[in-house]
């Protein structure tokens, strides 16, 4: 029998003033990505980022577009994860448990970090050349 997806993650790649936050990992891996999680069995992708954001950044997002998708596993749990542009609302981060440090970078300057999946994925995203070929973002 083949084996079926397990468990959906989001993942917020938050935008504030031509930059993304990103999070440094207490835990190994110890790397820098965005606030993510799983989808809970009771919400939509959508309400996750929104619910993940708050818990590990204490920030408040409007989320804009499904911008990358990834596929492999997590734990031993298969798993699809999608990451979702966000825009900054309102907040000051405020790390939880699971970060020790937080930095908003340029795409630029992400790409010299060790950084998860998401971000690799996300900085590889045709949304980063619209958003710089749109003035948005350096």
């Amino acid at each position: 029998m083949t084996e079926k997806t397990k468990g959906v993650a989001v993942s917020a790649m938050l935008w504030r003033d031509g930059k993304f936050l990103l999070l440094k990992r207490n835990q190994q891996p110890l790397q820098w990505g965005p606030p993510a999680g799983e989808v809970l069995n009771d919400e939509n992708p959508i309400d996750a980022v929104l619910r993940e954001t708050m818990e590990e950044a204490g920030i408040k997002v409007k989320v804009l577009m499904p911008v990358a998708f990834w596929y492999g596993r997590h734990d031993g749990t298969q798993l699809i994860s999608i990451s979702f542009l966000c825009e900054y609302v309102s907040g000051e981060v405020k790390l939880s448990d699971e970060h020790n440090d937080a930095k908003w970078l340029t795409t630029e300057e992400m790409v010299q970090e060790e950084m998860t999946h998401d971000i690799k994925d996300f900085v590889r995203a045709k949304v980063v050349k619209q958003l710089f070929d749109a003035g948005k973002i350096e």
